[in-house]
């Protein structure tokens, strides 16, 4: 089992990537761990939207995310939590 100074890496087929990195980010957040969530494909709204919905919804606040995916990068930020949770990649 995974700690709090444990890091993991997911590589799984691009046909299980939703259902196995959702499932794992879901579990290890709900056992009051906190996350950096690295997106190549996926803008992180998107991410964070998915990980928000339905009965297994978790609590996003305590994962971070790096969104190598979207190139707008935000000029404005609305909030300070923004600001600390959200890191955009330019290429």
């Amino acid at each position: 089992l995974l700690d709090s100074s444990d890091s993991l890496l997911l590589v799984v087929e691009s046909s299980a990537m939703h259902d196995v990195i959702f499932s794992v980010t879901r579990s290890l957040l709900k056992r009051d761990l906190y996350g950096i969530y690295v997106s190549l494909n996926k803008p992180h709204r998107t991410i964070q939207s998915m990980l928000s919905k339905g009965d297994d919804a978790v609590d996003i606040g305590r994962l971070y995310f790096v969104d190598c995916v979207t190139a707008l990068v935000h000029k404005t930020l609305t909030n300070e939590s923004e600001l600390r949770s959200e890191y955009l990649v330019e290429n």
